[in-house]
């Protein structure tokens, strides 16, 4: 509840509190849970494969580097002035200040549902995760949304799960995204959970404003303009669009 300073090299390997001043100068390593509900600094090397829950603040300084190569971070701040390699793990912030590259990791926004703002610029690779959680059609309560201030590069993959029963319908919107620029695509969408039978995720991209916005709307599985069906003696079978008058 005071002040802990972390001079050569702290492994927790059970739950470790803090609520008051964790100071990391050298080498921390977090395989179990660690809470934090004040302040941690990072001036040194901080790696987490574990829990790190962060009500507080936690602030990765111009010296520091932060690891999070598994496991689950689940933070309401963090201030990165320094290297923050997000390779592996759930990453969830309410706030996140600088840039993040996800180049292996999910980054699922808010806490279930809810919004994450980078004040900087995102990129994520091919290796890696946006997880979008949908319990609803309201933005930030009912489902998740990414707001970044800069620039966002895409890749790898969109995950789109339904929560709590929810069904969307045709013409359902949800803008998921928004960006002073957004570049680049996603490979692929994947879900957990399905619509309904005839239905697909499509995705938008627009600008409005001078920002960008990708919204995820569910939209009718096309139809074949015409089904052939060639056979001995059959001819043409099954459905065709009537040409205009």
């Amino acid at each position: 509840t005071g002040t802990l300073t972390n001079n050569d090299t702290l492994t927790n390997n059970d739950t470790l509190t803090n609520a008051g001043t964790l100071n990391n100068d050298s080498t921390m390593n977090n395989t179990g849970t660690l809470n934090n509900y004040d302040t941690l600094n990072n001036t040194g090397t901080l790696t987490s494969t574990g829990t790190l829950t962060s009500p507080g603040t936690l602030n990765n300084t111009s010296f520091g580097t932060v690891f999070v190569t598994g496991g689950t971070v689940d933070a309401t701040t963090i201030d990165n002035n320094g290297i923050f390699n997000f390779t592996g793990g759930t990453l969830s912030v309410d706030t996140f200040n600088g840039d993040l590259d996800n180049t292996g990791g999910f980054l699922s926004p808010g806490n279930s549902p809810g919004t994450t703002t980078i004040n900087g610029n995102y990129s994520q690779d091919e290796f890696s995760t946006l997880l979008i959680e949908i319990a609803g059609t309201m933005a930030g309560s009912e489902y998740d949304v990414l707001l970044v201030t800069g620039d966002t590069s895409l890749d790898g993959v969109l995950r789109l799960d339904l929560l709590d029963g929810f069904a969307p319908v045709i013409g359902d919107a949800f803008v998921i995204l928004e960006s002073a620029n957004i570049l680049g695509a996603f490979d692929g969408i994947y879900s957990t959970t399905a619509l309904g039978e005839g239905l697909r995720w499509e995705l938008d991209f627009s600008n409005i404003g001078g920002n960008d916005f990708l919204t995820a709307q569910v939209s009718a599985v096309p139809v074949p303009a015409a089904l052939w069906l060639f056979g001995s003696g059959l001819g043409l079978l099954g459905w065709m669009r009537r040409k205009p008058a």
